[in-house]
């Protein structure tokens, strides 16, 4: 049919944007990670296409008012010296729909997108955001990002079963909710100890934990890399092998005066723990940690996944005692290790800094420093805004380490809400400036949960040692649901670069499977669109008007109201159906134009 057709040549519209990925240039001994030049390149070349291919579809816009906060008076202030004029403001859809999916990552509910652009009061988008903030959702949303930065998982050769993963992931999940500063919830997760099935933040240190033969030092070391990483946004790994010098020159000057010895005296904080297996069913593997006292990091290792361990790397030290990488402190006497540890790094701006980064990526698609997991500490111009990044970071800091005070800074300013449509020309150059809004691409669990929400069709998705769920952005881990539980399903969600959490991180890049997956998968056309359950054959089948089908899956599925040429373009179909199959027909061919459709598979 006509639709069919339609959905077709969107899908391959898409591709296009598919074509401007990029493959990794720079690498360690850790891994090949795309320079910072080549992901605000891929950023912007996306954003000009999919902002072009649906600039059809603009409402009127207005141009950008005064600064409301400090992010504001960065971001337009740097413009304004660039003698760059930012993009105009988005329209109340396209910000409804955008810091729903970036607050929450859920679609805005018709009743809401309608109830949103009846609102009259001139706060509404403020009263939008602290409803959002509020949410269970919001406390899905996030704790499924601290599950990927914590690595929650349960795969061959991570030290965690189901009960354990879950317990870590109701442990994020209610520190969310109940707004828990976010030093004290690091601080938790450095220093836990007990069993992992009733101990949420221990998981944190035993996903690190190597059983089997290799030495503990190499547990060691994975900690110091995994926390560096996670909330300090530097990647020590290379430096755990070897000294930084000759090879990470063009990774991170930083990292190239460091020595291997002081990566050691970092690792040195955890040499205390001690780990071993819980008692319990072999099929739901535990593990717990505790304390040794006799515990030390020790050099001459000549086994496990490392280098050698040289005494004479340490000027021949047997025993290598801890000091904080970026300061060279030492604990205090009588002060545990790990305590000692994190104290230092929650109390260091680079903490907030690195935090701040975090999640700014999340809500503008692109770090003010980029990778960002890969700080350069003595290259001050690597951040695109150094002084709003330290800003940011104060204000962060003076908050309590309040989550939602600073996601809501972010979402309330000017900055957040321009529109990825910029009239006039755009430069490569403006990326930097951030001088209008980033797309990106809807993850593996928005897209499940998109699907199911555009079509009203909530299928139970099963979880090993816990409840089944209705939404992917729930899920505890990545690696669920299996194949043998509900097959269709997980091939949608991989099919959208998840990740495994372990030794591949998730991607946004865009595949040729990804759309035979929308255009096939059986859990999205049978399973939810061809559903008599589904919203336009319910709505169908109580007689109502074709209009008001035609709008309700528009808001739906696109989060917002058809344009006069497509509300027309759809009623034609129902005119020329004539028998009630033709009519359910035609219902169906919307709905799966509209989900194939460029504008549903991006945040905008």
């Amino acid at each position: 049919m006509l639709l069919l057709r339609v959905s077709l040549v969107l899908s391959a519209t898409l591709l296009v944007v598919a074509a401007a990925a990029r493959t990794p240039v720079a690498e360690c001994h850790g891994g090949a990670t795309l320079t910072e030049a080549q992901i605000r390149a891929d950023v912007s070349r996306s954003t000009e296409l999919v902002a072009r291919a649906e600039a059809a579809t603009d409402g009127r816009r207005r141009a950008s008012r005064q600064p409301v906060n400090l992010i504001d008076e960065e971001i337009f202030g740097a413009m304004k010296a660039a003698g760059v004029v930012p993009a105009p403001l988005s329209t109340d859809v396209e910000f409804l729909r955008r810091v729903t999916l970036d607050l929450t990552g859920q679609l805005p509910t018709p009743e809401e997108v309608d109830a949103f652009l009846a609102d009259q009061r001139s706060n509404r988008r403020t009263l939008a955001v602290d409803r959002l903030l509020a949410s269970e959702a919001f406390s899905d949303r996030w704790a499924l990002f601290f599950g990927d930065l914590f690595r929650n998982t349960i795969q061959f050769g991570v030290a965690s079963g189901p009960s354990a993963r879950k317990n870590f992931h109701d442990y994020l999940r209610t520190s969310v909710r109940d707004g828990k500063p976010y030093d004290e919830m690091v601080r938790e997760l450095i220093t836990a100890t007990g069993d992992a099935r009733h101990n949420g933040p221990v998981n944190f240190v035993i996903r690190d934990f190597i059983f089997g033969t290799d030495p503990p030092q190499d547990t060691f070391d994975g900690l110091a890399v995994s926390t560096s990483n996670a909330f300090l946004g530097v990647n020590t790994f290379c430096i755990s092998c070897h000294d930084g010098a000759g090879h990470t020159t063009e990774l991170n000057s930083f990292l190239t005066s460091k020595k291997r010895a002081q990566f050691w005296e970092s690792a040195a904080f955890f040499a205390k723990l001690r780990f071993g297996p819980s008692p319990g069913s072999p099929f739901d593997v535990a593990f717990a940690a505790e304390e040794d006292p006799a515990g030390e990091y020790e050099t001459g290792t000549t086994s496990g996944n490392k280098a050698p361990r040289n005494p004479a790397v340490a000027d021949g030290r047997r025993t290598i005692e801890p000091a904080f990488l970026l300061t060279g402190e030492r604990p205090a006497p009588g002060e545990p290790r790990r305590a000692a540890y994190a104290r230092m790094l929650t109390a260091h701006p680079q903490f907030a800094r690195a935090t701040v980064n975090y999640l700014w990526k999340e809500m503008f698609v692109l770090g003010i420093v980029e990778p960002v997991n890969n700080f350069d500490l003595v290259r001050p111009n690597q951040a695109t805004h150094p002084r709003l990044l330290d800003r940011l970071g104060r204000a962060f800091a003076a908050s309590g380490y309040n989550l939602r005070a600073l996601l809501r800074m972010m979402a309330l300013s000017e900055a957040y809400q321009l529109s990825a449509s910029y009239p006039g020309e755009w430069k490569a150059e403006y990326t930097r400036l951030f001088a209008r809004r980033f797309v990106r691409r809807l993850t593996a669990e928005e897209m499940h949960d998109a699907v199911s929400a555009a079509t009203n069709v909530w299928i139970p998705i099963p979880i090993p040692s816990g409840d089944p769920v209705l939404r992917a952005g729930q899920l505890p881990d990545v690696v669920v649901p299996s194949d043998t539980q509900a097959p269709e399903t997980r091939l949608l969600l991989d099919s959208f670069l998840r990740g495994n959490r372990k030794d591949t991180a998730r991607s946004s890049e865009l595949t040729l499977h990804q759309m035979l997956s929308l255009l096939n998968n059986s859990s999205v056309v049978a399973g939810r669109v061809e559903s008599p359950q589904s919203r336009g054959r319910v709505m169908l089948a109580r007689g109502d008007a074709p209009r008001d089908i035609v709008r309700a899956l528009w808001s739906a599925t696109l989060g917002r109201r058809p344009t006069a040429a497509e509300e027309a373009a759809a009623l034609e179909a129902f005119t020329a159906a004539t028998t009630q199959q033709q009519r359910e027909e035609a219902v169906e061919d919307l709905q799966f134009a509209l989900i194939n459709k460029l504008e549903f598979l991006f945040n905008h």
